[in-house]
């Protein structure tokens, strides 16, 4: 039997970290004050199919303990098996036509068989078709007594809005990393897996798995079946690479070393490791410095103890515009990894930005220096010439005003890319909608306007109407000028 089936919960209480979710369908099969249609929303793993068949059993049970099955009455019994004739599962990506959803209207019309509800487990169901949506609609505002549906999903907003509203909505949050890692380590140990290096196996499997336990049990299983023990085998076969070498990279970015970085990379690719979930473990590195930077609770970094503590160690080397400055390089280094021909070829050239990037803050820290020096000068009101190597405060704004412009260029590509991300999560005419606007950012330019804080948007006629209407957009005007917030600036981005 697989771990996943043979750890599966069987109750509301042995559901990992959807407690609040657990708790209130447990209060509604006590008061017996049940809904129509659920919808379990959350992502693949979170414990959404689970629920749904524990409340099946729940409401169910001739024998409920406190809003919970007694799994092993007849019923119960049934369910848990799969064998109830009052139960059924249907997985929508497969299932999901009209005349699916006709056949399910017709079964309706009969009474439970053994049971006292009649429960339809819809998966994935997002991925019913229009016709088929609009036919399922139609049960769902006239169902009968004895009629329960369970819809899951992992992206509820490709779904109807006429359904959402007839269903009581449930999210289903990401389990933590320690919530994970406990159940891990029960499952180790009732199945006599006990490496010496079980903690950190545990520990890297409850990262990669992004807070799903089918997945992270799925991994552990290969581990226990295949009998690995070696953490760098563990490393090697889930194509990671360790917080260690991440970590290694980082500071040779902060030493400004091109080469020793490269190095760094070209080992962790020797290792097996996989260049997305390099990136990845990058980005999640940075974002644990910026959180230690803004001195918000490390209880927000999924990483173990020690690798906190040394990365707060290291935070003290490091400026947080720096890493913001890395963040962004390597953010659109991960959206480009999708399409590349070479991904080791998009990291490397990312890593070299990186390396450019922090030598620019050098400059920019001679800059500052100089421009305070003018302002020294200016006081004291000498007529004196400055040195050969200085800079004149024309040339030193010149210099800003170019850094400025080609902050705001590498914005406007990081505005197109967010865009075209929410597009390729679209379909139909909001798809084209959200594509067009990409390419009406992408031909278009962006300039600061003198004297204020104000970006403006020089466009094409053929893209004015777009734009025009994506500012005066809230959600959309908040996104585009959420892009430039630049070096503490909130500047207000208009059409010309």
């Amino acid at each position: 039997m697989r771990l996943n089936d043979k750890y599966r919960p069987g109750k509301f209480k042995d559901i990992v970290g959807q407690e609040m979710v657990s708790e209130i369908l447990k209060k509604q099969v006590i008061s017996n004050k049940l809904a129509q249609a659920y919808l379990f929303e959350g992502r693949a793993g979170s414990g959404k199919t689970t629920s749904a068949r524990i409340l099946a059993k729940a409401i169910n049970c001739t024998s409920p303990i406190n809003g919970e099955p007694c799994g092993h009455c007849d019923s119960c019994s049934a369910i848990q098996d799969g064998t109830s004739p009052d139960v059924i599962e249907i997985d929508a990506a497969s299932n999901g036509g009209v005349d699916n959803i006709r056949a399910i209207k017709e079964n309706m019309m009969y009474s439970p068989s053994i049971s006292k509800y009649k429960v339809y487990i819809i998966d994935e169901c997002h991925m019913l078709t229009t016709s088929a949506s609009n036919a399922f609609l139609k049960i769902l505002e006239e169902p009968p007594k004895y009629g329960k549906f369970i819809l899951c999903t992992t992206d509820a907003d490709k779904m109807l809005i006429t359904i959402l509203s007839r269903c009581q909505k449930y999210k289903f949050k990401n389990i933590s990393v320690n919530d994970i890692k406990k159940q891990l380590m029960l499952i180790s140990k009732s199945e006599g897996y006990m490496p010496d290096t079980l903690d950190n196996i545990v520990d890297i499997i409850s990262k990669v798995s992004k807070g799903a336990m089918r997945d992270a049990v799925s991994i552990l299983e290969q581990l226990i079946s295949s009998n690995i023990t070696s953490l760098k085998e563990v490393i090697s076969i889930l194509g990671i690479s360790s917080n260690a070498r991440i970590f290694k990279l980082l500071g040779n970015l902060n030493r400004r070393d091109s080469a020793s970085s490269m190095e760094t990379f070209f080992k962790a690719l020797e290792d097996g490791t996989d260049e997305t979930k390099f990136c990845t473990g990058l980005i999640d590195a940075l974002r644990a410095l910026l959180i230690i930077k803004s001195g918000a609770s490390t209880n927000l970094i999924e990483m173990s103890k020690k690798d906190i503590f040394g990365l707060t160690k290291f935070s003290e080397l490091i400026e947080t515009k720096e890493i913001i400055g890395l963040l962004e390089i390597f953010q659109d280094a991960f959206n480009n990894l999708k399409n590349a021909m070479s991904k080791n070829l998009i990291i490397e050239i990312a890593i070299m930005k990186a390396i450019e990037f922090m030598k620019s803050q050098n400059k920019n820290c001679i800059t500052e220096n100089i421009s305070n020096e003018t302002k020294e000068i200016k006081k004291t009101e000498t007529k004196k010439e400055t040195k050969d190597n200085s800079l004149t405060e024309e040339e030193i704004n010149a210099l800003k005003m170019k850094k400025l412009t080609k902050t705001i260029k590498e914005r406007q590509l990081v505005l197109e890319n967010k865009v075209r991300n929410v597009a390729d999560k679209k379909e139909g005419r909001a798809k084209d909608a959200y594509s067009k606007l990409a390419d009406a950012i992408k031909s278009s330019g962006f300039t600061k306007q003198q004297n204020s804080d104000v970006i403006v948007i020089i466009a094409h006629t053929s893209f004015k109407d777009i734009l025009e209407k994506a500012i005066s957009n809230k959600s959309l005007n908040k996104m585009i000028n959420d892009c430039f917030i630049i070096d503490g600036i909130n500047y207000t981005v208009k059409l010309d």
